[in-house]
Parts: C-alpha cells; sequence; structure tokens
C-alpha cells in the first residue's frame, strides 16, 4: 500500500495503491462521520454530556483532516478531488437537511458538524492554511457554544440575579450558534467566505 519506503510518494499507481487509498479514505471518513457514513454520529452525540460532545464534534476530526490533506501529496490527484468533491456536497446536504425539523440541541450540533465537514473537505482541496483556518474558528465557535450549555446545565435558576445571567448565557448561546451557521456579520461566516474565494 505504502510502496517500499512507507512514503505517500509512489509513482506507479497499481491496483493495490488504489486499493489502499480507498480502505485508508473509507475508515477516516466512517471516523470523522462524513457522507455516506453519517448514521452514527447524531445517535451518539444525543446520549453524550456535553464536554464529549465537545471532543467529539472538534478534537475527533483534527488528526483524519489532516491525514486527508496529506493524500493530495501522494498522487492520484484528479481522483482524490473528485472524491472530496462528492463526499463534501453530499455532507453539506445531509447537514443542512437534517438539521432542519431538529428539536433536540445535541442533533442539532450533530447534523451542524456533518455539514461544516463538507465546508471541510472543500477546503482541503484548495490550500492547507484554509483547513487551518476554517477548523480553528469552527472549534472557537463550538467550544464557545458547548461550554455555554455545559456551563447552563450546571447552574439552576434560583434567585433573579441567576435568571438574569441565565438570560444573557442564552442570548450569547443563540449568538454562537448563528455564528455557526455562517451569518455574515458573524465569525462563521468569516471561514465560509475563505472556503468560497
Amino acid at each position: 500500500i505504502y510502496s517500499l519506503f512507507f512514503t505517500w510518494e509512489i509513482f506507479d499507481y497499481t491496483d493495490k495503491w488504489v486499493t489502499g487509498f480507498m480502505v485508508i479514505s473509507m475508515g477516516l471518513i466512517i471516523k470523522m462521520g462524513v457522507f455516506p457514513f453519517y448514521f452514527w454520529l447524531p445517535s451518539v452525540i444525543a446520549g453524550l454530556s456535553w464536554f464529549s460532545c465537545l471532543l467529539l464534534a472538534t478534537w475527533q476530526k483534527v488528526a483524519p483532516l489532516f491525514l486527508m490533506v496529506s493524500f493530495l501529496d501522494g498522487g492520484l490527484i484528479y481522483w482524490i478531488i473528485i472524491l472530496f468533491c462528492l463526499l463534501s456536497v453530499g455532507s453539506r446536504f445531509v447537514g443542512g437537511f437534517g438539521g432542519i425539523n431538529q428539536t433536540q440541541l445535541r442533533a442539532l450540533v450533530a447534523y451542524s458538524s456533518i455539514g461544516h465537514l463538507g465546508w471541510m473537505l472543500f477546503a482541503i482541496l484548495h490550500r492547507s492554511w484554509a483547513i487551518k483556518v476554517y477548523l480553528s474558528i469552527y472549534i472557537l465557535i463550538s467550544f464557545c457554544i458547548f461550554m455555554g450549555l455545559w456551563y447552563r446545565n450546571l447552574r439552576a435558576v434560583k434567585t433573579l440575579n441567576s435568571r438574569l445571567r441565565n438570560t444573557l448565557s442564552i442570548r450569547g448561546i443563540i449568538i454562537m450558534f448563528l455564528s455557526l451557521g455562517g451569518l455574515p456579520p458573524m465569525l462563521g461566516f468569516i471561514s465560509k467566505w475563505i472556503v468560497i474565494s
């Protein structure tokens, strides 16, 4: 699969290399929850705590995404670009349409994660700095959302002062969700704008 030298630089594109690339790609796609293999992600996130959801939605995607960046250095660029484009479009459709009727926040965040994976796969095709910027902004926004929801679950509303703080934290979480959605004046729009431009 990796030739005799265990590198990605393989100049004889044999069937073994294509088979190895497909096996590695499918494993990474399943791990991240990208388009054809996304079914496990919403149900798993629905049963986790907020901190575990944060780790599953962010940290689990770092290593596979950067390993996929290294695929572009290996060869068969045409097939990799077509595969990443198909996975990207499929993930964006699943993330968009799957999140429409969701009433649970965890399921909404799971479908949002699937949709953002489509944007990240498309960012891989442009430059490595595009995926770094997009992933950094996504992790920052997700961290703020999940920590806000986790903090809100810890505090019980007992006094007027705590109700006011609870209202302010809910407004902050709503603003972060709008930013995660990519509304133009928000931070989440900048990462999508970088990928599009």
